[in-house]
């Protein structure tokens, strides 16, 4: 069985995509699990309670920007990146002057609210760079770009952290990563001669698509960020906010196949006319559903590799492990209303989520601690699944299933390696018999990941 061509587009963009996202996720865990071994949970409590505030304030200025850039830049062509940079640092400086007083409320000012202020301009930036990239095709150099930043985040952070500055050489360790993406991402676009002048036509209309994704794109990254400082300021422990932290990262890099491969399906809909958002869905959860299964049986002993302190916030990873589903299921929908221009849609999505976040986490948090923020976490979540019935079908549905049916038997009781070996091969083996990603069809995918990845096929 073989995909089409818009289809092995699509994988092998998304690969890349995913590939930056593994990369950026496992060096960030080997920062975090080398900074913890050398200074301890503390530090790693106040450091993602800082880093928090960076991303509220990022997000509060800029939400909407990135799949803005995206759609503008694949649609316009080159003609629009100038614009786009500047208005993220437009958007970044807004960001900067609201990340001081969102670490000052939640107790860190001086040097690490400074600090704050720094990561938030350049994340914004970094953005609207990443998103450059993508609308143009230039799915290798984003690679390259997270390689880069991740190997001067582990290097400074490390450093800096080793010669006693605890807290502080941290969160210098995350500036070092935005700063290293911004750099190597705007070097790329110069060299390759896609970088134009801004225009106040194209500023414009990213202004405005900047807007219309604003709900959808705020809600969604504060259900990260919102969840650990709202945790704070609710009363959560330093360790039990870093475990909740942790949890949230595993999170997002499972999340991030699937993630990855609506978001190229967006791309290619728009530039090639065919619409491969729903197949994207498809192959994502049927590639994350064993990692899922695996994960599910192993929650405590993942997270004691951090800390045997964290050990027993096990069940907090495997409630937010039930959150992945519905991530995808809504991002897919997200990008199809994209495509279709629905901007009430978007925004209903978007207070959705939120509104249900916000209602119950004062409601779970002080009965339950991080397990509470878990739950209101997934709930939220799961909430808007109602109005993404477009895109689930049957195979989309099952796939779910057998992740929500591991994480169920997990939380049972039923855990450890052995489990979760069997489990894992038992999916594998689920997922080929009910058709959802057959054997024949995902050696048809890899062939196209060879010819996009490897030979650069569909680059540009």
């Amino acid at each position: 069985m073989s995909v089409s061509r818009e289809l092995g587009e699509t994988v092998s963009g998304a690969t890349l995509m995913v590939l930056s996202s593994i990369v950026t996720g496992l060096a960030g865990f080997i920062f975090w699990v080398l900074v913890t071994k050398i200074a301890g949970v503390y530090v790693l409590g106040v450091a993602s309670a800082v880093f928090s505030a960076a991303s509220i304030a990022g997000t509060i200025a800029s939400a909407g920007l990135a799949i803005a850039v995206l759609r503008e830049t694949s649609a316009v062509g080159i003609e629009a990146t100038g614009s786009s940079i500047l208005f993220s640092i437009a958007l970044g400086v807004a960001a900067a002057l609201i990340a001081i007083p969102l670490s000052r409320l939640i107790g860190y000012g001086g040097v690490l609210a400074v600090v704050a202020a720094l990561m938030a301009l350049f994340t914004v930036i970094g953005q609207s760079v990443n998103g450059c990239l993508l609308g143009r095709g230039l799915f290798h150099e984003l690679f390259a770009s997270s390689v880069a930043a991740s190997i001067a985040k582990i290097g400074v952070g490390v450093a800096l952290v080793s010669v006693g500055l605890g807290v502080v050489g941290v969160l210098l360790g995350c500036l070092a990563y935005g700063l290293a993406a911004v750099t190597v991402g705007l070097t790329f676009l110069a060299v390759l001669g896609v970088l134009r002048k801004p225009r106040l036509d194209y500023l414009k209309s990213i202004a405005e698509l900047t807007a219309s994704n604003y709900p959808f794109v705020f809600s969604g990254q504060l259900l990260y960020m919102l969840n650990i400082y709202l945790y704070v300021l609710l009363g959560g422990g330093v360790v039990s906010t870093g475990a909740l932290y942790i949890s949230l990262m595993a999170i997002l890099l499972l999340a991030s196949i699937p993630g990855s491969l609506v978001s190229a399906g967006l791309s290619v809909s728009m530039r090639r006319r065919a619409d491969t958002i729903r197949d994207g869905l498809r192959i994502g959860l049927a590639a994350v559903t064993p990692l899922v299964v695996v994960v599910s049986f192993l929650p405590s002993r993942l997270l004691e590799l951090l800390s045997p302190k964290l050990a027993s916030s096990g069940p907090v990873l495997a409630v937010l492990l039930a959150s992945i589903p519905p991530l995808a299921i809504v991002s897919a929908e997200i990008m199809r209303l994209n495509a279709a221009r629905r901007k009430g849609m978007l925004a209903l999505i978007g207070v959705i989520r939120l509104a249900v976040m916000a209602t119950l986490l004062p409601i779970l948090v002080p009965r339950l601690g991080s397990l509470g923020a878990a739950l209101a976490f997934t709930i939220a979540v799961l909430a808007p699944i109602p109005l993404a019935r477009e895109v689930i079908d049957r195979k989309i549905a099952t796939a779910s299933l057998i992740q929500v049916a591991a994480i169920a038997v997990s939380l049972l009781g039923v855990r450890g390696v052995g489990a979760a070996i069997i489990a894992g091969l038992l999916s594998l083996a689920l997922i080929h018999e009910l058709r959802i990603l057959t054997l024949s069809e995902a050696v048809s995918v890899v062939k196209a990941i060879i010819a996009g990845v490897i030979r650069g096929a569909y680059r540009g």
